[in-house]
This record gives C-alpha cells, sequence and structure tokens, in this order.
C-alpha cells in the first residue's frame, strides 16, 4: 500500500486526521491551498463507509473555504455518491466491498498459496 500513499502525496492529497486537536492545522493547510488557487476535493467525513448511513462531518474543515482575506472566492460544490446498482441488480450490504472500501479492509486482497 505504500505506492498509493506515494501517489496522493505526489497529488499534494490533503490528508484527513478525524482527531479533534488537529482540525485547525488541516483547516489552515486547505485555506493556503486555496489561496494558492489550488482546487480541492473534500470528503468531509474524513473517512470511508459502508455507504448504509452518513458519517459525521468534520464541518471545520469547511471553514477553510470561508476564511477571510482571500482575493478569489472559492466554490464549494457538493456531490453525493450512491452505489446502488452492480451490473444492473441493486447492492444489498453483501456486495458494497465490490464497490466501497472502508473500515479495515484491505485495499488489495491476495492469494494464499
Amino acid at each position: 500500500m505504500a505506492v498509493f500513499g506515494w501517489l496522493a502525496r505526489l497529488q499534494r492529497t490533503v490528508f484527513v486526521d478525524r482527531r479533534i486537536r488537529s482540525t485547525a492545522t488541516q483547516r489552515d493547510e486547505i485555506s493556503q491551498r486555496f489561496a494558492a488557487g489550488d482546487a480541492l476535493i473534500l470528503f468531509p467525513e474524513g473517512t470511508s463507509g459502508d455507504g448504509n448511513r452518513i458519517l459525521p462531518f468534520k464541518t471545520a474543515l469547511f471553514g477553510a473555504a470561508a476564511q477571510r482575506g482571500r482575493i478569489e472566492p472559492v466554490v464549494v460544490q457538493p456531490v453525493s455518491l450512491a452505489y446502488t446498482r452492480l451490473d444492473g441488480i441493486p447492492i444489498g450490504r453483501a456486495y458494497r466491498p465490490f464497490v466501497a472500501w472502508y473500515g479495515a479492509m484491505d485495499l488489495l486482497t491476495t492469494s494464499g498459496g
């Protein structure tokens, strides 16, 4: 998985830490990226779930888009992803791992010998 982390860092990903003590630092980093003219995609849940419910948002991170002193306004476009079908068939809970990676799941599975 080190390759995925390396690729994410290469793209200058801002990693979200769900602990409250790091929220201000993350908000400031996001604000600096906006001030530099960067476009960002923010996943406000700060993690991924199985899609059966929406997880709590880290709303403080949205504050980066509203900080004063910017020359250019920041446009926020909300988007929701819902995986409801797989090959045209409604997805039940058993099929969520085919379309979502969440919790302590392995991103890639390895076959045993």
